[in-house]
């Protein structure tokens, strides 16, 4: 299935949307897979360029304008409509689209799309012939606003895209490619080979000594791969903190690398991260982290003497913690630095480093002029590729931009004024920050320091890669003697290793992500959890978090709190991924597994996103199934519960909570949700977490032909969550003791009478704050608590 989701994220009760950076996320091709020919998939022989005009050309460029030309545009048209093979796949797994492109001779190919669409549960690959080079799977998440996207570049000069659509997506996704980019020049794209695009002279950044005081800094510097009108050039640059230190994702590089570019061309450049070697001889690096499109913040024209050539760029969306990045600081004096390196792609090739042992001198005070000096591994230089790269001061800012200059790793000549001991020019910070102009167009400052604090120097900083915190949760609380607790790691900010403490529980203590424990006596029981990575570590301990009974006479609630973030989908085509669509829906569940202890289901708690009862259902459905082999079986209760009702709870911000007749007898997993309303008008729509805040995800749906599909699946939604539905089990014979308040609350106390361990949930209707006081039978407070609630439901374990 389906549709294409707008993300809508719910904080203090209300909404906004969440961007996504442009990156793929792996997988592999169905026609690998179905070991599928490509003898009768559509294939365009596109034009070759006049190369020979090409290269006349970039003389006359690279001495008028400074900018590395790679690779020029050959034009597409090409679309889902118009070109293409579509295969229907076997055994009801859906379609694929596929078309075959050549540019004889190109080293390496990149895609470029006039409008780009992909629905929910679509993906995108891109790869060669022999299948050595894989690009994506592209999903919803890359789809941008305005439709422009690129892809990166891929080896050679054959390229095969490749859309998979599972069965019951149709007509939805659209792909328009306008161009290709054919690159000419060797970029590092055949660095396997053990050609690489830069000169010999040049040291890798991971070189020792040369790079082991500048591995932080060189996580902040991309390469750029620019587009400017059907041509395309490459720059360096690097990511900035700013004073706000909000980790607004701006880019500072040359103006000149982006002289005629268009606010379309912006968002079809393409940011290559950690493209570099990871040794001191290495050839190659990754080329896929990657992220497309920037907006124009700030501009100075590259005249020597009067602007000092810088531009100021937004990424469209900012690099996921997975790269790694780092946003460098930056240094504003007009202070010369008596050392330090410059960090740059030269020739687009694989990141390197240049040092400089003499100090900085002005240069029209506009810019620095530098000298590189011989280190133990080469001859740092730099090369076209290089422009718009940070020369940093010996404390690790940024201090200018590189404009151009005379260095090079051979003397070209007598008198040709080249060579390793020629200087190169950097527009100084100092005169970029408000010396351009008096606009916020022609300075750094209105950006870099939104506050207008003054500060003359920034240090930087990580973003995305921050001190990880603890959380996690239990699949149950309360256990006999003897049962099993599975715990899950709900920590934040990418944790790489994990140390859990289970006082009373076997193991004591374990170091992977998710353990289970079992439990063999009687008692309340302390769980704590630290978790690390590179940035620091956080601590959250449960006290009394377990309880080891020996008969079960409480009830618990499943799920909740629910894991993640708070989130809807919302459809394409209309309605929403959790309830009523355009696709017709029939019903929403959610799978439990059952927990050790209990065997019956009294009551469950429904949070609804949105609700409407404008057409003619008066009552909904909800029901439980039990498990079938692993989907959905038959129903083993339900309830009705009025339309009208849960319109009211929804508009009032109330948890709907559904008490069944009896209590249902479960004896394995179980599901449970609701049968959707089909009348026009009429709408429910469920919240859940986001896509792969609980993995594997545990939502299913039952579609208009009655089969039942998990959303993870690949013929369905292809996302990772878990609905908000929090079903309330207990042992057997125990029933709910839910009482109803005056103004129509719900207070229940489990279990009750009780021996001095119980929980109490509370539904709010009206009362966001409230104090919570346990009274003893001589009329003594023995507890007071304030609560201010979070979500219209409220437990706690006493």
């Amino acid at each position: 299935m389906k549709k294409l989701l707008f993300l809508t994220v719910f904080f203090l009760g209300m909404f906004s949307f969440l961007s996504q950076a442009q990156i793929s996320e792996g997988g592999i091709p169905q026609s690998f897979k179905l070991n599928l020919s490509l003898k009768n998939v559509d294939f365009l022989n596109l034009p070759v360029p006049d190369l020979k005009q090409v290269y006349k050309e970039d003389d006359e460029i690279w001495e008028q304008q400074g900018q590395f030309r790679y690779a020029v545009s050959v034009p597409v048209d090409a679309n889902l409509n118009n070109s293409g093979t579509w295969t229907e796949l076997p055994n009801n797994q859906g379609r694929i689209w596929q078309l075959h492109l050549k540019s004889a001779g190109s080293l390496a190919t990149g895609i470029y799309y006039n409008d780009f669409y992909l629905p929910i549960g679509a993906r995108l690959f891109i790869y060669d012939p022999n299948h050595k080079y894989v690009l994506g799977a592209y999903t919803y998440k890359n789809n941008p606003e305005n439709g422009l996207f690129a892809n990166e570049m891929i080896p050679g000069d054959e390229v095969i895209l490749e859309l998979y659509l599972p069965s019951r997506l149709t007509g939805t996704p659209r792909l328009s490619i306008s161009e290709i980019s054919y690159a000419y020049k060797n970029t590092g794209f055949i660095a396997e080979k053990g050609i690489q695009a830069s000169d010999y002279c040049e040291v890798n950044v991971n070189c020792s000594p040369e790079g082991d005081n500048w591995q932080d800094e060189k996580r902040g510097v991309a390469r750029l791969s620019i587009k400017i009108g059907s041509n395309y050039y490459l720059c360096s640059g690097s990511l900035v903190n700013n004073t706000a230190q909000d980790c607004t994702p701006y880019l500072l590089t040359a103006d000149h690398c982006g002289d005629g570019a268009s606010a379309s061309d912006f968002n079809q450049w393409i940011f290559y991260f950690n493209y570099e070697a990871s040794t001191c001889s290495g050839t190659t690096g990754p080329t896929t982290n990657t992220v497309t499109g920037c907006t124009k913040k700030a501009e100075a024209a590259n005249n020597v003497g009067t602007t000092s050539d810088m531009l100021l760029l937004e990424l469209n969306s900012s690099p996921p913690s997975s790269y790694n990045v780092y946003y460098n600081g930056w240094d504003r004096t007009n202070n010369a630095s008596p050392s330090g390196v410059s960090i740059h792609h030269p020739a687009g090739d694989i990141k390197k480093i240049s040092t400089y042992t003499s100090s900085l001198s002005n240069y029209y005070n506009t810019h620095w002029l530098v000298y590189w000096a011989s280190t133990a591994n080469g001859h740092g230089v730099t090369e076209g590729g290089s422009s718009g790269s940070p020369i940093f001061n010996s404390s690790g800012l940024i201090v200018g931009t590189l404009t151009g200059g005379a260095s090079a790793c051979d003397v070209n000549g007598a008198g040709s004024g080249t060579g390793p001991d020629q200087p190169d020019i950097y527009g100084k910070v100092y005169y970029h920050w408000d010396q351009n102009g008096s606009t916020s167009a022609e300075q750094l400052s209105p950006w870099l320091d939104p506050n207008n604090n003054g500060v003359t120097q920034l240090s930087g900083m990580d973003c995305g890669s921050n001190p990880p915190v603890a959380n996690f949760t239990a699949d149950q609380t309360t256990v006999v003697v003897g049962s099993q607790v599975n715990f899950t790691d709900l920590s934040t900010n990418a944790p790489t290793s994990w140390s859990w403490s289970f006082n009373g529980g076997t193991p004591t203590s374990s170091s992977t992500q998710n353990p289970s424990v079992t439990y063999n006596t009687l008692g309340d029981y302390d769980v704590s959890l630290t978790v690390s990575n590179a940035y620091g570590s956080d601590t959250e301990t449960k006290n009394l978090y377990i309880h080891v009974v020996d008969q079960l006479t409480t009830c618990d609630t499943l799920n909740y709190p629910l894991a993640g973030t708070p989130t809807i989908y919302a459809s394409s085509g209309g309605g929403y991924v959790s309830g009523n669509n355009d696709y017709g829906d029939l019903a929403k569940a959610n799978y439990f597994s059952q927990p050790s202890g209990y065997d019956e289901i009294s009551s469950a708690y429904f949070w609804f996103y949105t609700a409407t009862n404008s057409g003619s259902t008066q009552n909904v459905n909800f029901k439980i199934w039990a498990d079938n082999s692993g989907t959905v079986g038959n129903v083993l209760a339900n309830k009705y519960v009025a339309l009208s009702d849960i319109v009211s709870d929804v508009s009032s911000n109330y948890i709907t909570h559904v008490i069944f007749d009896t209590p249902v007898a479960i004896t394995g997993p179980f599901y449970v949700g609701i049968e959707l309303p089909q009348s026009a008008g009429d709408t429910l729509a469920l919240v859940s977490n986001k896509d792969g805040d609980t993995n594997p995800g545990t939502a299913w749906e039952q579609w208009s032909d009655n089969s039942w599909y998990p959303f993870s699946s690949s013929s369905a939604w292809g996302i990772n969550l878990a609905l908000a539905i929090f079903p309330v089990v207990c042992p057997s014979g125990t029933g709910n003791s839910i009482l109803t308040t005056e103004t129509n609350d719900y207070l229940g106390i489990f279990p009750n009478p009780n021996n001095g361990h119980f929980d109490v949930t509370y539904i709010s209707n009206n009362v966001e704050e409230f104090t919570l006081n346990l009274i003893s039978i001589d009329g003594r407070i023995i507890y007071s608590e304030k609560i201010t609630k979070t979500s219209p439901l409220f437990r706690k374990d006493f």
